[in-house]
């Protein structure tokens, strides 16, 4: 054999084992290997991270990782309490996207079914009970301690009559003047029987009576140094005995106090979820007492249309027996994020 036929079967072997070689390549990329080299995978970071993830015209939900052939797509963030975000990205074949979102809360939400507002009260340490700054102080008001709240969203009103009668069966109310006049003649049972009806479709908050704590946290603009709810002026802040007349007034007739909270004090009166003890500031100082569910006297708060000015003070404790309706007793209601409410679609 010449050196030409060598140098040809040569050549020809080499061809052959270049073909084999890219035989056995292409028999190792399985179909699904070939596809995930032509799509692009979308990672999303939310904060805060409970949160619903969508991507719009996709037939899948979102999981971390989500494989997408190559474009554009809409990415759609939200929570309840926030303002939804959206955002636009681009994907590549074979390229790993990483989008980073940022929802800003709301500083005021709407229950859809009722129409009850409901402001963001953010969290903060406050002096609670009645210090040096104000006068004419009672004994179970002292004394003054520290107590640290989460935040949480309180009613901007009293509830009114028209919702409690949108939830619950008839109208307890003595003045019964009108839709917009809080409801009153309210069992503390009643009242927080009508909270477990309020956004029970949204797990990631839930409607209750306010602590004590939230309560004062709240009527004081967020722990000021207030008499009353808003300030030094009753006239302007409540209705009360000087001023009402001899009845309760629809909502939100007075001024507001700094976070915008009507009817803080005066009007009727407002029942909170604490178990009532004299010493309770003492006892317990950095929380509450909820959890006993048979109680001499429930704690209620900021007075009513028929009160003395010392009654509707942001400081004052109410007790009354929990199973008696009262023509002042009325309530108002808080939402609080649920600690368990982290969602699937978190990464």
């Amino acid at each position: 054999m010449d050196l030409l036929q060598t140098s040809i079967l040569f050549q020809r072997s080499s061809i052959l084992w270049i073909i084999i070689g890219a035989a056995l390549l292409f028999c190792s990329l399985s179909p699904s290997s070939v596809r995930a080299q032509e799509q692009g995978f979308l990672f999303v970071y939310p904060d805060p991270r409970e949160v619903s993830i969508e991507v719009p015209g996709l037939d899948q939900e979102y999981v971390p990782g989500l494989a997408l052939q190559p474009g554009m797509y809409e990415v759609k963030v939200s929570k309840f309490g926030y303002r939804d975000a959206k955002e636009e990205v681009f994907v590549e074949a074979g390229e790993s996207i990483d989008l980073f979102v940022e929802l800003k809360r709301k500083d005021v939400i709407t229950d859809p079914s009722t129409g009850m507002e409901f402001v963001w009260i953010p969290e903060d340490c406050f002096q609670m009970g009645c210090g040096q700054w104000a006068d004419d102080c009672d004994a179970d008001e002292s004394p003054v301690h520290e107590v640290c709240l989460p935040g949480f969203w309180m009613g901007r009103y009293e509830v009114t009559q028209k919702v409690w009668k949108e939830l619950m069966d008839g109208n307890p109310s003595r003045f019964q003047k009108g839709g917009a006049y809080p409801v009153e003649q309210v069992t503390w049972g009643q009242a927080r029987a009508f909270a477990e009806k309020i956004l029970k479709e949204v797990d990631a908050v839930k409607a209750r009576l306010p602590s004590e704590a939230q309560w004062e946290y709240a009527a004081r603009s967020g722990g000021e140094e207030q008499i009353f709810a808003g300030g030094g002026n009753a006239q302007a802040l409540a209705w009360y005995h000087n001023n009402s007349r001899g009845s309760t007034h629809p909502t939100g007739e007075k001024k507001p106090n700094g976070l915008g909270l009507f009817d803080m004090s005066g009007n009727v009166w407002e029942w909170c979820r604490d178990v009532y003890e004299a010493e309770a500031y003492t006892q317990r100082p950095t929380g509450s007492k909820e959890v006993r569910e048979k109680a001499l006297f429930r704690v209620r708060r900021g007075g009513s249309w028929e009160s003395a000015r010392h009654k509707i003070r942001s400081l004052y404790r109410g007790r009354y027996p929990p199973d008696l309706a009262f023509e002042s007793n009325g309530l108002r209601l808080v939402l609080e994020l649920r600690k368990d409410s982290a969602s699937k679609s978190s990464p």
